[in-house]
């Protein structure tokens, strides 16, 4: 029941991230909270680690496992709060919490695994939620473009494969709270090399509002991120991902509790939610 109430904690954890974030974004820009939002997860973790644990020994092939990851955490975490920005928290979220559609895709296509009618089912289910939360977004969002539905989307798809591997990572060192940390400096590294680049056109912005709110969503974040490292130290992904799957409805919830002045969610947006929530557990049980 422990990793039940971890991974249920963790869903709750990111939906105050999201809300946080959306908040912030009236004032500042995805790349500001990414970058906040890793150098918090960073120091966090390490200074606890270094605290209760120290260092832990393992192996050179382990940590490369974690640094990929840490680099496509950095790369989802962009893609990400662009989706918060561009389409609401409300709408974003169930695109992003798409996870086990692409993990179970990935299996099938790459790896042999075969389609089971749950699996078909799920998919139906996940597809149409995103089609309905999608369909007609151009009315209730200002200077709409397609691409903004591509954001969190990509995050999704990359998310399906940067889970298994911290998953497969944590069966050979069990230190979730050093690891988390590895994953956010690498992911840190990897957005200050972004913005250094010659090329870069997006900037830090800071304003002291939004550094309020993005402070307190990165700490959501970086809790949501150790919490479900610890669920997944102690439990399989098929008993953690459909409990972390409710993040939609935990948006919907706290979005028209604490976003009622920024954004507008609509009935086509909780059905749509709950398709995806469906469609997730449905993907993730079957497997």
């Amino acid at each position: 029941m422990t990793v039940q109430i971890i991974a249920l904690a963790a869903a709750i954890a990111y939906a105050f991230s999201f809300i946080l974030s959306k908040r912030g974004f009236q004032y500042s820009t995805p790349i500001t909270i990414t970058f906040v939002s890793l150098l918090i997860q960073t120091v966090t973790l390490f200074t606890i680690a270094l605290t209760l644990t120290g260092i832990p020994k393992t192996t050179p092939f382990v940590l490369m496992l974690f640094a990929i990851a840490g680099v496509l955490q950095a790369v989802v975490r962009q893609l990400t709060y662009i989706g918060i920005e561009k389409l609401g928290a409300a709408r974003s979220g169930p695109i992003r919490a798409s996870v086990p559609l692409w993990s179970a895709a990935i299996a099938i296509f790459f790896l042999g695994e075969n389609i089971s009618a749950a699996i078909g089912l799920g998919t139906i289910l996940v597809v149409g939620g995103i089609l309905l939360i999608s369909w007609r977004a151009n009315e209730h969002i200002k200077d709409f473009r397609p691409w903004y539905i591509i954001a969190p989307l990509l995050a999704a798809i990359l998310g399906g494969i940067v889970y298994p591997i911290r998953r497969y990572a944590l069966r050979f060192s069990d230190e979730p709270i050093f690891f988390g940390a590895v994953i956010g400096v690498v992911g840190l590294f990897c957005t200050v090399a972004y913005l250094a680049l010659p090329t870069t056109k997006e900037k830090l912005v800071w304003n002291r509002e939004s550094l309020v709110y993005f402070v307190a969503g990165g700490a959501f974040e970086s809790l949501g991120l150790l919490l479900v490292l610890y669920a997944l130290s102690f439990g399989s992904v098929v008993m953690v991902t459909p409990l972390t799957a409710t993040l939609p409805l935990w948006l919907v919830l706290l979005g028209k509790l604490f976003l009622r002045d920024v954004e507008k969610i609509t009935t086509r947006t909780v059905i749509g939610a709950g398709l995806v929530v469906a469609g997730t557990i449905a993907i993730t049980l079957a497997k």
